[in-house]
């Protein structure tokens, strides 16, 4: 797995093969198998108990592989293969994605300027941005003592919708890309007022899921960001009896 001749295979998987019987694992070395192009690092392993071969590598985009297994290959009572056996893929391209660029859930921004977001993203055709106002009791709830919690569930309410756009790209195929973006209203050059905002992000081309149904395999969740633009910025140093403000 895969299979002889599959084509679209994710870079991401292992190779792996089925062996049965009581596999003499000696014959199970560099030299039990070649890979074609040969890659850069290799690391392969054997479960006895599943009788599960993988074969692991960095596997590039587009890119027909064959893998050939030797037929000294054996089990412990010196029944080999016979014969080497080649099986041959080719591989799709890497799976999609699109992330906000931000070291945290919620950021500070300065007023003053220019609010800017940076997104990462590949093999995508467009990155759609919603933009919303979050009101006080909201921020409380985000900001809280649970705020990891709120954030994974919160949906904003369809009427806090402030702004929605589409940003069609056009990234070097199976490349990362790594762009930023204003989010005040860039057909009237206003910048994004003093406030509480919520940000998520999507591209047409990947499949997202609810944080709180967990993560499958090939997708993720919806990119969102609390956003706190603000002329202020206050400091506190706080000790056993005293805080001090500045």
């Amino acid at each position: 797995d895969p299979a002889d001749g599959q084509s679209d295979v994710r870079v991401e998987r292992e190779f792996v093969v089925k062996l049965r019987g009581i596999v003499n694992e000696r014959t199970l070395g560099a030299d039990a198998f070649t890979i074609v192009p040969e890659p850069t690092a290799v690391y392969s392993y054997y479960n006895s108990y599943e009788g599960r071969y993988v074969i692991s590598w960095p596997m590039q985009p587009q890119t027909g592989y064959t893998v050939t297994l030797a037929g000294k290959i054996a089990d412990i009572f010196g029944n080999t293969l016979g014969k080497d056996e080649a099986i041959g893929f080719r591989t799709g391209n890497r799976k999609p994605f699109a992330h906000l660029n931000v070291p945290n859930e919620v950021g500070t921004y300065n007023a003053y300027a220019d609010t800017e977001i940076a997104v990462s993203y590949r093999n995508v055709s467009e990155l759609n941005f919603e933009l919303y106002t979050v009101s006080e009791a909201d921020a409380q709830r985000l900001l809280g003592p649970q705020g990891w919690e709120v954030r994974r569930e919160y949906k904003p309410k369809a009427d806090a919708l402030l702004r929605e756009w589409t940003v069609p790209v056009t990234p070097e195929s199976n490349s990362n890309t790594l762009t930023k973006y204003q989010l005040g209203d860039a057909t009237t050059g206003i910048p994004l007022p003093s406030g509480i905002y919520w940000l998520e992000l999507r591209a047409p081309e990947v499949k997202y899921v609810s944080g709180a149904d967990g993560v499958p395999q090939g997708t993720q969740e919806v990119p969102r960001h609390l956003l706190i633009v603000s002329p202020f910025n206050l400091i506190a140093k706080k000790a056993a009896s005293e805080i001090l403000v500045w």
